[in-house]
């Protein structure tokens, strides 16, 4: 493949890592996010791995697609509540608990909101929401696409890592294939 065209595909791979770690961090979309760290953080050191650079070179090309990955992930939720999350007050009319993938207990709670929002079933992502009967207040994203959050979880705080984390990746998509101490072949792909 031309050297221009993979340097197209490490492009594209940028937005689709920063959209996939927002998606992992949602309960309903998780598998999206899943297959967008596929295509954005394993593709992206496949790409450098094809233009030939150092091992390395591809390590870190592997390490700044799972960080941005990661950052989109812990930001995204939360700044989208904050940014189209509406607040209702909650009672909590059933629990469960699951045996989680890390040896701990996940609880799930379904909940009966005002404003005839209906029933609804929250994951407490490893907090204690509260007690059958209690009222609580829950943030509701009004489009759906993340899962109900408690207002202390709902913060713009981390934003302000997503853009040195995207500028950091660029920066390296842009002088990777430049350096010649990252090269790991003497011919260059044209």
């Amino acid at each position: 493949m031309e050297r221009r065209a993979l340097l197209g595909l490490a492009w594209a791979c940028v937005p689709v890592q920063v959209v996939g770690g927002f998606l992992v961090g949602s309960d309903e979309w998780w598998w999206v996010g899943a297959a967008g760290f596929v295509l954005g953080a394993v593709g992206f050191a496949l790409v450098f791995h094809a233009l030939g650079l150092s091992p390395g070179a591809v390590g870190a090309a592997c390490f700044l697609g799972f960080g941005l990955l990661v950052v989109s992930a812990l930001t995204g939720p939360p700044l989208w509540a904050a940014w189209f999350g509406e607040r209702a007050e909650c009672a909590i009319v059933d629990r469960r608990a699951e045996r989680g993938s890390w040896d701990d207990d996940e609880a799930w709670y379904v909940v009966e909101c005002d404003g005839g929002r209906g029933a609804a079933e929250v994951s407490a992502r490893g907090r204690h929401l509260g007690v059958v009967g209690d009222r609580v207040p829950l943030v509701f994203d009004r489009l759906g696409v993340v899962a109900p959050l408690r207002p202390d979880d709902v913060t713009t705080a981390g934003a302000w890592l997503v853009p040195p984390s995207a500028a950091v990746v660029v920066w390296f998509v842009a002088v990777a294939d430049r350096r010649p101490g990252w090269r790991r072949r003497a011919a260059r792909l044209r």
